[in-house]
C-alpha cells in the first residue's frame, strides 16, 4: 500500500492531468501533428515516470527493489523527445524527422541495462545493493544522463534562439514564445536541481540525497500542468521562420526590382495589408502574386530592409497619423498601434524604437505637431 503523504499526492495529480492532457492531445486537429505527437509522447513519459516514482515506497520496495529503478527510464529518452518537439514545433526539418532515431540510441542502451537488473533475482539485487556494489554503476549512468540532457536542451535553447532570429526575415510581428521559454526553464531548473543532487550526493553521502531529487519530480509535475495550459492554444502561435537558401531560384533582374518595388509599394498604401496582424511574407507574396523568395530578394535588396522592419515602417506611419487625429485622443498609445496593424506591445515597442530611436511617448514628446494631444494618448499607455 503506497502512503498518500503530501508528495505521493503530488505525483498522482500530475498523473492524473498528465493522462487527461495525453488523451487531449492525441484528439486534437490541428494542423501541426508531428509536434503534436513529440509532445503527446513527452507527456506520456512524465507522466509513466510519475507514477513509476511511487514505487519508492519502502512497502514496495521490500519485496521489489528493483521497482526502485522504473522512473529512471525517463533519463534518456525526455532531453531527445522535447528536443524533436521544438524542433517540429517552430518547423526546423534538420533537427526534426529524418534520422531521428539516432537521438534515441543512448535510451535504448539504458533500457537494455535496466531489463538486464530487472532479470536478476530480487534476493540477490538486494544484497548487491546492501554490498554497495549498484553505487559505481548507478552513478556513472546518472551523470552520463545529467550531460546527456544538458546537451538536449542547449540544443533546444539553439533552435529557439535561431527561430527568433529568422522571424524578420518572413514574419512582421514578433511570434509569442513565452510559452517554450518556460517550458525550457523548468526543465533547467530540473537539470539544476539533480545537479546539486548529485554534488550533494558525492561529497557528502553513499547514496544520492532523495530530499533534494524529490525536488524534481514535483517540478516535473508543475511541467506538466503548464503543458495542459498551453498545449490546447500553442500551434497558431509559431509560423515557420525557416530560411531557405538565399534567393535561391529567383531570376529577377535589377529592372524588374526596382518595378516591383513600387508595385510593392502601392499595393501596400492602397489595400493597407500592413493592417493585418499577422502578416508574413508567403501571404504578401501571394498578394504580389510572386514566390517567397522573390519577393525576399525585393525587399532586401530593393529596399534594404528585411520583412519585419519594412511591414512594420507602414505600420508606424499610420500610427502617427493616427495619433495625430482628434478621433483617437480617447485611446491609449497601444490601442492606436494594434489599430495600425500591430499585434502587441512588445512588437510594436521595438519596432517604433527602431525604426525612430525613441519610444513612441518620447517621439511624441518630441513632436510639437503631436504635443496637444499626447495627454490623453498616452495617459493609459
Amino acid at each position: 500500500m503506497i502512503p498518500l503523504n503530501w508528495f505521493n499526492i503530488i505525483l498522482i495529480a500530475g498523473f492524473v492531468q498528465g493522462v487527461v492532457l495525453f488523451i487531449a492531445i492525441v484528439r486534437l486537429k490541428k494542423a501541426n501533428g508531428r509536434a503534436n505527437r513529440y509532445i503527446a509522447s513527452l507527456v506520456a513519459v512524465i507522466s509513466v515516470a510519475l507514477i513509476g516514482r511511487l514505487a519508492y515506497s519502502q512497502a514496495v520496495l521490500e519485496e521489489h527493489m528493483q521497482f526502485a529503478m522504473l522512473p529512471d527510464f525517463i533519463l534518456f529518452l525526455f532531453g531527445p523527445i522535447l528536443y524533436l518537439y521544438v524542433g517540429a514545433l517552430l518547423d526546423f526539418p534538420s533537427r526534426g524527422t529524418r534520422n531521428s532515431w539516432k537521438h534515441f540510441i543512448p535510451a535504448v542502451l539504458h533500457l537494455i541495462v535496466m531489463a538486464g537488473m530487472f532479470a536478476i533475482n530480487s534476493k540477490e539485487y538486494m544484497q548487491m545493493a546492501a554490498d554497495g556494489a549498484l553505487i559505481v554503476p548507478m552513478y556513472a549512468i546518472l551523470s552520463t544522463a545529467l550531460v546527456h540532457n544538458i546537451i538536449y536542451l542547449a540544443g533546444c535553447c539553439s533552435i529557439v534562439m535561431s527561430f527568433q532570429r529568422n522571424t524578420h526575415e518572413s514574419l512582421s510581428f514578433t511570434p509569442q514564445i513565452k510559452y517554450l521559454y518556460t517550458i525550457l526553464s523548468l526543465v533547467g531548473l530540473c537539470l539544476f536541481i539533480w545537479l546539486a543532487s548529485t554534488v550533494i550526493a558525492l561529497t557528502g553521502s553513499s547514496r544520492p540525497d532523495f530530499a533534494t531529487y524529490s525536488l524534481i519530480w514535483v517540478v516535473l509535475t508543475f511541467l506538466v500542468y503548464v503543458l495542459g495550459y498551453y498545449a490546447m492554444n500553442q500551434p497558431d502561435l509559431f509560423v515557420s521562420a525557416r530560411l531557405r537558401e538565399k534567393y535561391q531560384g529567383s531570376r529577377l533582374d535589377s529592372t524588374q526590382i526596382g518595378e516591383l518595388v513600387s508595385k510593392l509599394d502601392t499595393m501596400m498604401r492602397e489595400k493597407q495589408l500592413y493592417k493585418q496582424p499577422r502578416l508574413s511574407n508567403q501571404e504578401l507574396a501571394m498578394h504580389m502574386e510572386l514566390n517567397t523568395t522573390d519577393l525576399s530578394r525585393i525587399i532586401n535588396e530593393g529596399l534594404g530592409r528585411n520583412f519585419f522592419d519594412f511591414v512594420n515602417a507602414y505600420r508606424i506611419n499610420e500610427f502617427v497619423q493616427l495619433v495625430q487625429s482628434e478621433v483617437h485622443q480617447h485611446l491609449t498609445l497601444v490601442a492606436i498601434a494594434k489599430e495600425a496593424g500591430f499585434n502587441s506591445k512588445t512588437t510594436f515597442n521595438a519596432a517604433f524604437k527602431k525604426q525612430t530611436g525613441l519610444t513612441p511617448s518620447a517621439f511624441l514628446k518630441s513632436n510639437s505637431k503631436s504635443s496637444a494631444i499626447q495627454a490623453g494618448a498616452t495617459s493609459s499607455y
